[in-house]
């Protein structure tokens, strides 16, 4: 029983191993993602050691369980590696999907809504131009008498 648990963990150590290899893939590379993923597998694969460890011996380590838990991966390589990793790519290419459909969505209102604003604001254009020569004018003449603000 122990033995079986093992191996199970390693073939969930394996999936795991896919999962992260196929999200690092997609998209652009970086070296933050692949980072990333790398820390949050090891996390994932020392906790799935420790769970197989805790529930098959009480966290006795004996040597048959890292057998067990080599095999397990081993045969997941062997038997189910390609399937998954086809599976995943066709998630990720389905979300993927969908979220250049929402940002094109959202992107569209947002142009919207910046169009209607800029019709709107369009009267107070010179209002605008005007209020900001008065400010620029105001900077300038504090600038001049900077000196004699100073001694005061």
């Amino acid at each position: 029983m122990s033995f079986l648990v093992t191996i199970l963990a390693g073939m969930g150590i394996g999936f795991f191993y896919d999962f992260f290899s196929v999200t690092r893939n997609y998209g652009r590379r970086t070296s933050f993602k692949c980072s990333v993923s790398d820390i949050l597998f090891w996390v994932i694969a020392g906790v799935l050691t420790l769970a197989a460890l805790y529930i098959s011996n009480d966290m006795v380590i004996r040597f048959y369980q890292f057998l067990g838990i080599a095999l397990g991966v081993f045969l997941y390589f062997l038997i189910f590696s390609r399937f998954f990793v086809y599976i995943d790519r066709k998630i990720l290419n389905f979300f993927g999907f969908i979220f250049k459909i929402l940002f094109t969505i959202v992107n569209f209102f947002v142009i919207m809504i910046f169009k209607v604003l800029a019709f709107i604001c369009k009267p107070f254009k010179r209002l605008n131009r005007f209020i900001i020569k008065l400010i620029r004018q105001l900077i300038n003449h504090c600038k001049k008498n900077w000196k004699y603000i100073k001694r005061m």
